[in-house]
């Protein structure tokens, strides 16, 4: 029949029997609304079987850790929330994200994959369907031919072959196996997952597995001072066997693992006892035993240090040497005798004690402030003044635990006494042969490490002439002068000293012997310090020419003696010169 023939001949009977057309649009509806929910089945089965397989793999899994490494509150929660992710992730990778809302055209794709004889008119025919209420130019006669076409050809096929069951028969059988294996196990060790669902429902629980053997007293946590020994046990009971493991886990570090073997002999109950000396512990740690099959819960052992100190130390010098306080960090300072110096020591936890420990074992116990985090201590000053060093260390008592600490290191404090005055006399710089009207210019130069206060000629006059008058003892006279006046650290001090005003009486024969002395600025009891002592040697005028001439006939012959040597080391050197001439002119020739 041709094509147009048969168009015309469904448009006509559809035209005619509407009641037809309308009971073959329902009957196709149904068996596509079945087919959809037949493979809605079909997913939820298969996603549900996979789930429960690997929700009872992931149970098994998280069972074996909790119980292999007994693990804490905090291991368990993390155990729990990675397993509900996982298992969260499982039901929407195996199951939610193939599950879909009904969609005809999608239902009647697979229907046709299925059954292709239809072509295509499923399809169309639920393609027409959709436009047919919202495009004019479609014609409910032409569509009502479809479905009745679409519904003869339909009629007797099976919608709900798309989906085979059958599919699911090695995944069923795999979960029954997994579901029996561990429910079967589970029903073997009712009380070991008894706990463990009780582990994992409350982290927090302390409940244990059971185990063979019991662990009946182990050393919980501890805070030990730093430098002290420390020894974990534990009193085990049950199945005991000679040997246990101590796995110690420092914070920063690798763990390590020892053997320990049981301590005396078995006790009449049975129990056993594994003691481990660690000796000194200087790091924080936590540890587990392992004794038999039970394995104790991780101990921390907090190993508190010294206090951390911060230190500084104030020198406040004398008032008259004008310097400003100085600070240190260093606990080894040396200080000028009458000094005052303050330790102020900082900590990073409060303290209920510290002590200064002298060499001497004396005690000198620091002001607490701050709640015990700073101490004071003030030595020295006006009221009692430092004048002898002292070696010293520290002890401090920790204020949480009453730990006592007393490092090793010492530490010094050095006192310096305030040095003399320093002074040498520049002019004259010999000892001189003078008449008595001589005026000595006298040129002095000083030096103090904190000031200057005054100076003075120091002289003593004695006659050594057969028919002398005796002598004047030494006699002091102040040198005036404005070089002094600012107490300066440093001066030049330039005077000039008439004898006779001194001496008015100083006859040929007599010899002065003079130095200059200059003065600190310390107070109470200021130094004074001498130079080198001048002798000048009086003499009639007569004697004082010829001396003289004697020295100037000295000067005279050394320089004759002087201006003999230059020539002759002039001659020399010209003969030297002549015969490497001579020599050069032979090797030319």
């Amino acid at each position: 029949m041709p094509v147009v023939g048969a168009v015309r001949l469904l448009m006509n009977s559809t035209s005619s029997n509407p009641t037809a057309f309308r009971t073959d649009v329902e009957g196709l509806e149904r068996k596509l609304v079945q087919a959809w929910r037949r493979r809605r089945l079909f997913v939820d089965l298969r996603g549900a079987f996979r789930v429960v397989s690997w929700a009872a793999v992931l149970l098994v899994i998280a069972f074996f850790v909790d119980w292999g490494l007994n693990l804490s509150a905090a291991g368990r929660l993390a155990l729990v929330t990675v397993g509900t992710a996982a298992i969260v992730a499982t039901v929407y990778y195996h199951w939610l994200r193939h599950v879909t809302r009904y969609d005809p055209l999608t239902t009647a794709l697979e229907v046709e994959t299925h059954h292709p004889g239809l072509n295509s008119l499923l399809v169309s025919y639920v393609q027409f369907r959709d436009r047919s209420g919202r495009d004019a130019n479609t014609s409910p006669a032409l569509v009502g031919a479809m479905v009745n076409q679409a519904a003869a050809v339909a009629a007797p096929l099976d919608f709900g072959a798309i989906v085979d069951f059958r599919m699911l028969r090695t995944l069923v059988m795999l979960a029954s196996g997994i579901l029996v294996a561990v429910g079967w196990s589970c029903w073997q060790n009712r009380e070991m997952v008894a706990v463990f669902l009780a582990r994992m429902t409350h982290p927090s629980s302390t409940l244990r597995y059971p185990t063979k053997t019991q662990l009946e007293a182990v050393t919980r946590e501890a805070v030990v001072q730093e430098g002290r020994t420390f020894t974990p046990s534990v009193l085990a009971g049950g199945v005991v066997p000679r040997e246990a493991l101590l796995t110690i886990r420092p914070v920063e570090g690798d763990a390590e693992t020892v053997v320990v073997a049981a301590g005396g002999d078995e006790r009449e109950d049975g129990r056993q006892a594994f003691a481990y000396p660690m000796g000194e512990v200087y790091r924080s740690f936590t540890y587990t035993f392992r004794v038999g099959d039970a394995v104790s819960d991780p101990a921390t052992v907090t190993v508190v240090p010294p206090p951390t100190t911060k230190a500084a130390v104030t020198v406040t010098y004398p008032a008259y040497t004008g310097r400003q306080p100085l600070i240190k960090e260093s606990l080894t300072v040396e200080v000028l005798e009458g000094s005052q110096v303050e330790w102020s020591l900082g900590f990073d936890r409060p303290l209920a004690a510290a002590e200064m420990v002298l060499d001497s074992d004396r005690l000198l116990p620091l002001a607490l402030q701050d709640g015990g985090r700073r101490a004071l201590l003030r030595l020295g000053g006006d009221a009692e003044p430092l004048v002898k060093g002292f070696q010293y260390r520290f002890r401090l008592e920790d204020g949480e635990h009453g730990f006592s600490y007393a490092p090793a290191a010492q530490y010094a404090l050095q006192v310096v006494t305030d040095r003399s005055p320093r002074v040498a006399l520049a002019m004259p710089s010999r000892d001189l042969t003078s008449t008595r009207q001589r005026v000595v210019d006298l040129v002095a130069k000083a030096s103090d490490d904190y000031g200057l206060t005054s100076a003075q000629i120091v002289y003593s006059v004695s006659n050594e002439s057969a028919a002398g008058k005796g002598g004047i003892p030494e006699t002091w006279l102040p040198i005036q002068t404005d070089a002094l006046a600012a107490n300066p650290r440093e001066a030049t001090l330039s005077f000039k000293w008439p004898l006779l005003e001194s001496v008015p009486d100083l006859a040929p024969g007599d010899v002065v012997l003079f130095a200059v002395a200059v003065t600190d600025n310390k107070p109470g009891k200021p130094s004074t310090t001498l130079s080198d002592l001048r002798r000048i040697t009086i003499v009639t005028p007569a004697d004082y020419v010829n001396y003289v001439a004697r020295q100037r006939a000295r000067v005279l012959r050394q320089i004759r003696e002087l201006q003999a040597v230059e020539k002759k080391a002039a001659q020399s050197l010209e003969a030297e010169l002549e015969a490497l001439d001579a020599e050069v002119g032979e090797k030319h020739e």
